[in-house]
């Protein structure tokens, strides 16, 4: 999240390639060696940054000129309906792997938003899924 896309150090990406995963000696978890307390912290942040700021990323020159938004567009039908909504989200962002306790978790949230705000709607099910272990966590 704190590296520019464009710069990568190695072939690697960003990612420390013979980082251990801790407690367990031996077996490599290069994705350990970048996630951290503060790091879950900064994801989350992340996360509300460009998905509750309509401003999204702001413009940073050479590789942002314009900065970064997502378009919700494609989503807002959906919002009236909380479960319709959940489940697009479900495939799009966790390939149909929502536990049905984190579904109702997500219906009660959404539900609570205005059906007169449908961008509210669909920021929020957007938020809580990409601040989720469920998503956070590759299977």
């Amino acid at each position: 999240m704190g590296e520019d896309v464009f710069a990568s150090p190695t072939v690697f990406n960003f990612s420390p390639p013979d980082f251990e995963v801790p407690r367990e000696e031996g077996v490599l978890g290069p994705e350990f060696g970048i996630f951290s307390s503060l790091t879950a912290l900064r994801r989350a942040n992340f996360a509300n940054r460009v998905v509750m700021n309509p401003a999204g990323i702001p413009p940073a020159l050479p590789n942002r000129p314009t900065g970064t938004q997502i378009d919700f567009s494609p989503w807002i039908p959906d919002a009236s309906n909380p479960d319709l909504l959940i489940e697009v989200l479900n495939w799009l962002l966790l390939n149909g792997t929502m536990s049905s306790e984190m579904r109702q978790i997500l219906t009660d949230a959404v539900s609570r938003v205005p059906v007169s705000n449908p961008l509210l709607r669909v920021r929020t099910a957007v938020y809580l899924i990409t601040t989720s272990p469920h998503y956070q966590v590759q299977r």
